[in-house]
């Protein structure tokens, strides 16, 4: 082995170690605010709902991890873990069996119905600034948490 090769090796090592001293992983998720808290009555999903995402299995969500951010048009949203906790989940529900779902990282978390609402992660409360497209038929950003936000989508 070079001397240039055991240095780079050594770099290599240490960063490995500041991570594992620090308690970090190089894939971890970003745990959101709302998914730290302990549970509520409030966190409860509809049994349909609930009954639904315990036979899903791509992605499997951990039905005990789901908290309630908030409600917005007459829909309750919520986020959750998948099973493996690889990836958070963004759920907004209208109702026993008008609902829908989108799971990924945390910073490009998503999803909606139409018309209805539209929901997404962000980081302290944040409204991103809308790029013009799409968005004569939606109404204004809604801060829930610091970590979601939400909009009414009418068409």
């Amino acid at each position: 082995m070079t001397t240039k090769s055991n240095r780079i090796a050594g770099v290599a090592a240490g960063l490995l170690t500041a991570f594992v001293l620090t308690g970090c992983t190089l894939f971890a998720e970003d745990d959101l605010p709302t998914l730290q808290r302990a549970a509520t009555a409030q966190d409860q999903l509809p049994a349909m709902v609930a009954e639904d995402l315990r036979d899903r299995s791509d992605p499997a969500v951990d039905v005990d991890s789901v908290r309630l951010a908030g409600e917005h048009a007459g829909y309750s949203i919520y986020l959750a873990k998948s099973t493996d906790e690889s990836e958070n989940c963004l759920l907004v529900v209208k109702s026993g069996t008008e609902w829908g779902m989108g799971c990924g990282e945390s910073q490009s978390l998503m999803t909606g119905t139409d018309p209805g609402v539209e929901a997404r992660t962000t980081r302290d409360g944040v409204i991103p600034k809308d790029d013009g497209e799409n968005t004569r038929d939606k109404g204004p950003w809604v801060v829930l948490t610091d970590d979601v936000i939400a909009r009414e989508v009418t068409k």
